[in-house]
């Protein structure tokens, strides 16, 4: 028997990475998965794989989130949790950052759960058993880093409306959010590539040693949506091996990240993006 036996889940920014290994945990743990992703080849790929619904949505487009997740609910037949995974990240002193890479981690990291939120929040509301949310934020949105002002306030800002549903809706919904520091991902091999000693400050400030998983945030988020987590809620979890406690490592990282790509070319850089 399973944690979330009979969960009926919906998993945002799944193709790949950490959505995709907690949309993987939550189908071990007995759930019925439905995998949202814009990458539409790579989200049907991950559906094929995993066992799990498949389908290609913009989170920033909420007219078309409206209407992916209404049919990702009816093909599910119910909706029992709400995982807000999908976001993105940019990397630019404060100064160098325009107004249009802020307004993406805004429409992105921020926007993009609230389109999922006007949904979702209404369903469980009139349900009997209501409902779950896991939001993913970030340990950015707790503690500055240099290097990621947008992101790290877009991620803050989705700390803080994830509590927020806790409070207004705490009769029905049960909503926390795990920030992470560093998590090795696909996404993240051109810096294990390019700048591999950046990484060992990460892991060498990181108190149990290690960088962290896609399975660490999935087995956290497995707890959040199960009923081991029943009277826990509007709480933002730090899923850190520690390093939150000596914040200087991932500051010497960022400091190096920055350095690198403010020297990059634009060619260079538009292939990292692509990446």
């Amino acid at each position: 028997m399973g944690l979330l036996d009979g969960k009926k889940v919906i998993v945002t920014g799944a193709a790949q990475g950490v959505g995709y290994e907690i949309a993987n945990r939550f189908i071990e743990e007995g759930a019925s998965v439905a995998i949202l992703d814009l990458n539409g080849e790579g989200a049907f790929a991950a559906g094929d794989k995993l066992g799990a619904l498949a389908y290609q949505v913009d989170v920033t487009d909420s007219e078309m989130m409206e209407q992916v997740i209404n049919k990702a609910v009816k093909d599910l037949g119910g909706l029992t949790t709400l995982v807000n995974n999908a976001g993105a990240s940019v990397v630019s002193p404060l100064h160098k950052t325009s107004l249009d890479m802020f307004q993406q981690m805004l429409d992105i990291n921020l926007k993009g759960v609230f389109h999922a939120l006007r949904v979702v929040i209404p369903m469980f509301m009139e349900q009997e058993e209501g409902g779950s949310i896991v939001t993913i934020a970030s340990g950015a949105g707790v503690k500055p880093i240099s290097g990621q002002s947008a992101y790290a306030a877009s991620k803050a800002a989705v700390i803080s409306l994830a509590s927020s549903v806790a409070l207004e809706y705490g009769s029905k919904i049960k909503s926390n959010s795990l920030s992470s520091s560093y998590i090795e991902t696909p996404a993240s091999q051109i810096l294990r590539d390019t700048m591999p000693e950046a990484l060992e400050d990460v892991r060498d400030y990181t108190p149990m040693g290690r960088l962290g998983q896609p399975r660490d945030m999935a087995d956290a988020s497995v707890f959040l949506a199960s009923d081991l987590c029943s009277f826990i809620t509007g709480q933002n979890i730090e899923v850190d091996g520690g390093i939150f406690l000596a914040q200087a490592g991932l500051e010497k990282m960022s400091a190096k990240v920055t350095a690198y790509i403010e020297g990059m070319s634009e060619e260079e850089r538009a292939a990292v993006k692509k990446s």
